[in-house]
């Protein structure tokens, strides 16, 4: 599926998975078990993910529009954030495949208001020392 999304978008992909996927021969798809997040996130158009805290935290501080296919925990959650901060979509894991992956990602590459949205909040998120936020407040309340 995901290189067929990424064929029908004109895109290249850097598709991370630990499962045993067979190259699909084409030099704009790239296939790796393992990328830091940190490292790539900057140079993605969009980032598509299961919308675990950490792919969250790397997408906003990258400044990069989000597609967030949830399928555990907290991740409807992150993802309803992500949507109301206006930096990204959500699609539904069973709703998941290639017309409706194709038809959110061109919502939210063509949409300069997702890009405008994700490049503002990843200059106040790098510019937050959360760690240290929490630290104080939590000093707070235990005072």
């Amino acid at each position: 599926n995901a290189v067929e999304i990424a064929k029908q978008l004109g895109r290249r992909a850097i598709l991370l998975t630990s499962d045993p996927v067979r190259s699909p021969g084409n030099s704009n798809i790239i296939i790796k078990p393992y990328v830091d997040h940190g490292s790539l996130f900057p140079h993605c158009a969009a980032i598509v993910h299961q919308g675990g805290a950490g792919s969250v935290a790397r997408s906003l501080e990258a400044g990069k529009p989000q597609l967030i296919v949830p399928h555990a925990t907290d991740q409807w959650d992150n993802a309803n954030r992500v949507v109301r901060l206006g930096v990204g979509l959500e699609l539904e894991a069973r709703r998941f495949g290639v017309e409706a992956a194709v038809d959110r990602l061109r919502r939210i590459l063509n949409d300069d208001a997702f890009v405008r949205t994700a490049t503002d909040l990843a200059a106040k998120v790098r510019n937050e020392d959360g760690p240290a936020k929490a630290a104080s407040t939590i000093e707070a309340l235990l005072s």
